[in-house]
Order: structure tokens, then C-alpha cells, then sequence
């Protein structure tokens, strides 16, 4: 029986796989006879880090900073040196971009619970997370971590995402005419929405 070239290509590569496959399973076989111990808290290297002399940074670290010290230099100096880089602009930028970066890891956790789209007009940009029963909340970048995490876990269904268009609008509508959650859903399934 003759095969075709593409025929024989699939069957060698699989061969070759399945030639690898052991051979790298024969290596871990080998490497867990002799394996090799971490310099300083002498726990077993796992084989795929086998070519580190350390199991974790942490162990490098005490291990090749034993007998050091830290020397800061005259400490009213450093206070100098601090408060002037507190003073420059770069302080104030590098303290944004990791607000910024928090920020966005708080709202991609809500997001992820709550939806992508607006509860309302299925809007996709610039959503929030909005409270059903109308009392004051937080915008989402004052929750803590805590509260996030107790709000995912036990409140999802007291809060709705929606865009920023129909927040203010919800808000309107429960504060001035007083309506619930439950009736401006309504009214909006019933009338379109125009914006």
C-alpha cells in the first residue's frame, strides 16, 4: 500500500511526537533518581527548572545577600532627595498610571460579573455598576478590594451595569419622578429609547 507525501509527513511527525514524549518522560524518570536541591533551604527542583541552583527568588536572595547591608547614606539627605521627587511632576504622573492601572483591574472584575452591555439600551462604552434600589453608592473606583469582592460574591443581584448615559438618567427618573427600578425597565421595554 502506497501512501501519499502528505500521508507520510503526518505519520513521521506523530511518530517523532510520540519518540519525544518518551524520551522526555525517560528524562524526568532519570532526574527524579538524582535530583537537584536548592543551595539554601534544600528542597527538590522541579525537572523543568533543573538548570536553576535555587527553587524560588526568595532563596537566591537570602542566599547571595547573606553578610550585606544596606547603606542609605545620611538619612537627612534621603529625606531631602524624597521630598524633592515628591515635588516633581514625574511623582504625580507615576502615582496616576498605577491609580489608572488599579482602576481598571476593579472595573474589568465588575465588568466581568455584571456584563459588557448596558442593562437598558445595550450600550458598550463606558459602563458602570448602578444600584436597583435607587440608595447612593460608590463609583466603582472608591470600592475596596473587600468590598468588590463581597459585592461579586454576595450582592449580584442588587446592583446592574449601565452606560453612563442612562446612569444619569436612572438616577433622574428615581429621584425626581420616583420611580423603581422595576418600573423604569418597564417603561423602557415599552417606549424606545431615544438619546
Amino acid at each position: 500500500m502506497t501512501h501519499t507525501p502528505s500521508e507520510c509527513a503526518r505519520m513521521g511527525s506523530q511518530k517523532s511526537r510520540e519518540a519525544s514524549t518518551e524520551r522526555l518522560h525517560g528524562n524526568i524518570a532519570k532526574y527524579a533518581e538524582n535530583p537537584k536541591l536548592c543551595k539554601k533551604c534544600n528542597s527538590i527542583i522541579p525537572y523543568d527548572k533543573r538548570r536553576n541552583d535555587f527553587c524560588s527568588h526568595s532563596c537566591s536572595a537570602q542566599y547571595n545577600n547573606l553578610g550585606r547591608t544596606c547603606n542609605r547614606g545620611d538619612p537627612v539627605l534621603q529625606k531631602i532627595k524624597r521630598s524633592a521627587y515628591i515635588k516633581s511632576g514625574r511623582y504625580k504622573k507615576m502615582r496616576l498610571v498605577a491609580q489608572n492601572e488599579r482602576n481598571a483591574s476593579k472595573r474589568d472584575m465588575l465588568i466581568s460579573v455584571f456584563g459588557t452591555r448596558c442593562n437598558l439600551c445595550t450600550f458598550e462604552n463606558r459602563i458602570t455598576i448602578h444600584r436597583k434600589d435607587g440608595a447612593p453608592h460608590k463609583d466603582f473606583r472608591d470600592f475596596s478590594w473587600e468590598e468588590i469582592n463581597d459585592l461579586v460574591t454576595n450582592h449580584t443581584n442588587e446592583y446592574v451595569s449601565v452606560c453612563y448615559r442612562c446612569h444619569k438618567h436612572i438616577h433622574w427618573c428615581m429621584k425626581t419622578l420616583g420611580m423603581s427600578w422595576g418600573e423604569i425597565r418597564q417603561r423602557l421595554n415599552t417606549t424606545p429609547l431615544n438619546m
